[in-house]
């Protein structure tokens, strides 16, 4: 049975196979936004807290985005990950996502 970690980086494979995003340009976006949870610790923990309201979560990340420039695609999977309590996975599905594109280049 494949890890959560290894779920999510399989189907944003797909997703951004699907929508013909160049894989280089997502694994860097994806990379980017896991340095940015994961090198702040209070957005971190503001994307984390349950106490924080949802709306809010999102309302930052979308101002993340525009300031990065990141894909929306990228915008919907951290949405997901906020959504199911994995956003501090993030830096691993990052390379879980790498992972899986270098096997599906050979």
């Amino acid at each position: 049975m494949a890890s959560p970690t290894r779920r999510y980086a399989r189907a944003f494979a797909e997703v951004i196979a699907e929508h013909k995003v160049p894989p280089d340009t997502m694994v860097a976006e994806l990379e980017q936004m896991a340095a940015l949870v994961e090198g702040s610790h209070e957005l971190g923990n503001v994307l984390g807290n349950p106490a924080v309201e949802h709306d809010q979560k999102i309302a930052l990340l979308d101002a993340i985005i525009a300031r990065t420039g990141a894909n929306r695609l990228l915008r919907n999977l951290v949405a997901v990950l906020i959504d199911h309590k994995r956003i501090n996975h993030i830096g691993e599905i990052a390379a879980q996502f790498k992972q899986e594109l270098d096997e599906r280049m050979g």
